[in-house]
This record gives structure tokens, C-alpha cells and sequence, in this order.
């Protein structure tokens, strides 16, 4: 059996407690969003992109790349704000264009279309 590494865990709960930050200031700037769902799926979006995944956001057309199909796609600005963290997108540019005619690269459901980092585009229902 593995030990756990306590450092590691305390900075991913840490990244969780800036991404929950983030999340809320972005949908409170966007003037909408799901943040029963978005919240809900912090810790496990968190554990993905910061330690499982394997995810270059410099590359995300990167072949070798692990890749994550978000069906619960009304809480895609959970994603979007780990993608501004990781340095992909800043936050101004995401709110300049979210939802936005003629503009729009971010919206409620996922959209690859878009937003480069998303791997299939995604509906209300999945």
C-alpha cells in the first residue's frame, strides 16, 4: 500500500479553496451559472488537471493527453476556471466572451468548437 503523500494533499486543498474563489467571482461577473453543480465538482476537476491527468496547458492538442468528458456540462465554468489558472485563458478574456454574440468561445455548456481545452461539446443533459 502506497502512503500518502500529506504535503500534496494540503496544496490540492489548497488549489480547491482558490478554484471555489475563482468559480465565484467568474459566475458572479457573468451573471449566471449552476454553483450547486460547478462546486460540486471542484475537488474531483482539482485532483484531475493538478495530479492525474496528463495535460499540458501550453499543448492541449497534445496527442498523448489524457482527456476528460465533462456530461455534466452546465458546470463547465468549473473548467474554465481551472483553464484560467493553469494560464490557458485569462479570466477578463472569458467574461469579455462568454455568451456573447459573435463572441461567444465560452457558454453554460461545453463547446469544442470554441474552447480548445474541451474535448467533445456537450448539452443540458450530456
Amino acid at each position: 500500500m502506497s502512503s500518502v503523500d500529506m504535503k500534496r494533499v494540503i496544496e490540492l486543498e489548497d488549489k480547491c479553496v482558490k478554484i471555489r474563489k475563482d468559480l465565484l467571482n467568474f459566475v458572479h461577473r457573468i451573471g449566471m451559472g449552476h454553483l450547486g453543480g460547478e462546486l460540486s465538482i471542484v475537488e474531483v476537476a482539482v485532483a484531475l488537471y493538478y495530479e492525474y491527468m496528463k495535460f499540458d496547458p501550453k499543448n492541449h492538442d497534445w496527442e498523448e493527453r489524457d482527456r476528460l468528458v465533462l456530461s455534466k456540462a452546465h458546470c463547465s465554468e468549473t473548467l474554465y476556471t481551472i483553464y484560467s489558472d493553469v494560464g490557458i485563458y485569462t479570466m477578463d478574456y472569458m467574461v469579455e466572451h462568454f455568451e456573447s454574440l459573435n463572441t461567444a468561445k465560452f457558454g453554460q455548456h461545453c463547446n469544442r468548437k470554441y474552447c480548445g481545452p474541451i474535448e467533445v461539446s456537450t448539452g443540458s443533459l450530456g
